[in-house]
């Protein structure tokens, strides 16, 4: 690798870790953030078997500024990245879980088996859309308030997807870069999705449908390793998510989302419903439920 001009390596194994720093030193090592680093404890560790950067695990710590700023005022080498561009469920229970099944469901020997049908991503989908407060929860950062985090001392923010076309990613960069996007958050923010709004919707009749048809019509609706076939089921409107922010810079924040509803208030103010495709994708989330095992 070194000798095509790679000089990065990403790693989530701290073996491999050790074993790259002992025999192959000229990698710049970034530690994934699906290590879960979600301490100062944890990002300890890895700093001293020698990590250039961590990539905090953004489910649990990306709006905990407390940590945050412990983290880059104790840590002694390694640079701190957030992962900018996820709208996983806050603390997500399916993390471990799902970053293993994609894993294994990339491997060549399972080419010719039964298509990987992504359960964790449809639970975390389904629920979003059952409980929309769930978009304002979860762990991303908007183009506006990057400065916020670099107030703290964060130098290294990541975008994502590389499979993306060219100009969706120019789209997230540009936004990010002018630290200002009008419009739907979600074209910034998911893994999926890309395509137009300008189709109307074709429902099929779910009654008879086989698992894989569910699958590949959910894929339309939602762009799932393709383009988005109709429009987007919810509007976020980032304008209105001006100030967000700041509840979670002051630490305001406790966790106990049952006895506090400010995400649910911002939900209710800032996002839009496409009712005909929200129903329509509730109905065959239901339906994939009633097939999946």
């Amino acid at each position: 690798m070194r000798d095509i001009g790679v000089n990065a390596l990403t790693v989530t194994n701290p073996f491999l870790l050790q074993i790259i720093k002992k025999y192959y030193d000229c990698f710049t090592v970034r530690i994934s953030t699906f290590a879960c680093v979600d301490s100062f404890e944890k990002a300890r560790y890895w700093e001293e078997m020698g990590a250039d950067y961590i990539c905090v695990d953004f489910v649990k710590i990306n709006r905990d500024f407390k940590t945050l700023k412990y983290m880059v005022e104790n840590l002694k080498k390694a640079k701190k990245e957030l992962l900018m561009t996820n709208s996983c469920l806050k603390n997500c229970p399916y993390i471990h879980t799902h970053t293993s099944a994609l894993s294994h469901a990339s491997n060549e020997m399972n080419k010719e088996k039964e298509c990987y049908a992504d359960w964790c991503l449809y639970s975390c989908q389904e629920y979003e859309l059952k409980h929309l407060e769930e978009y304002i929860k979860s762990p991303w950062i908007r183009p506006e308030d990057v400065k916020e985090y670099e107030d703290i001392g964060v130098e290294h923010f990541k975008i994502t997807e590389r499979d993306f076309p060219t100009d969706e990613l120019i789209k997230r960069v540009k936004a990010y870069s002018e630290r200002k996007y009008d419009g739907n958050l979600l074209d910034l923010i998911q893994g999926h999705g890309w395509g137009s709004d300008e189709k109307e919707l074709e429902k099929i009749n779910t009654i008879d449908m086989a698992k894989g048809e569910i699958i590949e019509e959910i894929c339309k609706l939602r762009g799932l390793g393709c383009e988005r076939k109709y429009p987007r089921h919810i509007y976020i409107d980032n304008r209105k998510l001006d100030g967000f922010i700041n509840f979670f810079k002051n630490n305001n924040c406790t966790g106990n989302c049952l006895s506090c509803n400010y995400c649910k208030k911002i939900a209710d103010n800032a996002i839009l419903k496409n009712d005909r495709i929200c129903e329509y994708l509730i109905e065959l989330y239901d339906k994939f439920n009633e097939k999946k095992f």
